[in-house]
């Protein structure tokens, strides 16, 4: 579970080579399956553009140093 929260991506392959190569697939698939972590895509993320990070920053230096209750 350690390793899938540092890798999200990682594929079970990958998986049984790198933490735990005397288990079978078939078992990490049944663990995976039974923790409720199989079949989850990443969701796919759209890059932070160079005019919207401007825009981003712009905002943070205009409202820098206003009370939290604003």
């Amino acid at each position: 579970m350690r390793f899938i929260g540092t890798k999200p991506k990682v594929t079970t392959v990958d998986l049984v080579a790198e933490c735990a190569p005397h288990v079978l697939k078939t078992t990490i698939y049944w663990y995976l399956k039974k923790s409720g972590i199989q079949k989850w895509r990443c969701r796919k993320r759209p890059l932070l553009t160079e005019e919207r990070a401007a825009a981003r920053l712009q905002w943070a230096h205009l409202h820098d140093g206003q009370d939290l209750e604003y």
